[in-house]
């Protein structure tokens, strides 16, 4: 893997799993919410799943140029990407989802705008009903909902800051011949 894709893949080892994922609407105006990092593939691509009726798959549509930025836990530094966003083939979707913790297996098969409409009361009934009746979700195809996206990057923008002096930030741009750097001040 190239030098700021590896930069990448270490920064979230110091990191948590989300990420704060900005597309563009329709009437030109940012969207931002968070979402969890489901890996990186091969090319760079950082992945991550959500619901196809979503917000941010209907902006996707309009616009397929997306930006994330992971920060460190400690908040010392931060890493954005800059890209454009494709759909993952089917296997990567299945092997996501097959991987995810039991309530987002849920969470994929029960968010709907209906149960969203319904009472607190009435919502747990029915996930509780649905989780009885469904032990093997891990082991079962994900709902036609299912979508994974990888934002290709064609920048990287790593921050880091500095408690003794002044922070800075590492801009790497991907040319056809590979990746050019510059160092910029924080």
């Amino acid at each position: 893997m190239s030098g700021p894709v590896r930069l990448f893949i270490d920064h979230l080892d110091d990191s948590p799993t989300l990420m704060t994922l900005a597309t563009v609407d329709g009437d030109g105006y940012p969207r931002t919410r968070t979402v969890n990092v489901n890996g990186v593939r091969g090319d760079g691509g950082v992945l991550f799943h959500t619901d196809s009726r979503s917000q941010k798959v209907h902006d996707i549509g309009s616009d397929p140029r997306a930006s994330l930025t992971v920060l460190t836990g400690d908040g010392s530094r931060q890493a954005t990407v800059v890209g454009d966003v494709v759909r993952a083939d089917e296997e990567t979707e299945h092997v996501i989802y097959a991987g995810q913790p039991r309530y987002l297996q849920l969470l994929a098969w029960m968010n709907s705008p209906d149960l969203a409409r319904a009472s607190p009361r009435e919502r747990r009934r029915r996930w509780a009903e649905f989780d009885r009746e469904n032990p093997d979700l891990g082991r079962q195809d994900p709902p036609a909902t299912w979508a994974v996206f990888a934002v290709v990057p064609r920048e990287y923008l790593f921050w880091e800051g500095d408690d003794d002096g002044p922070s800075r930030r590492v801009r790497y741009t991907r040319t056809t011949s590979g990746w050019t750097t510059s160092v910029l001040p924080g």
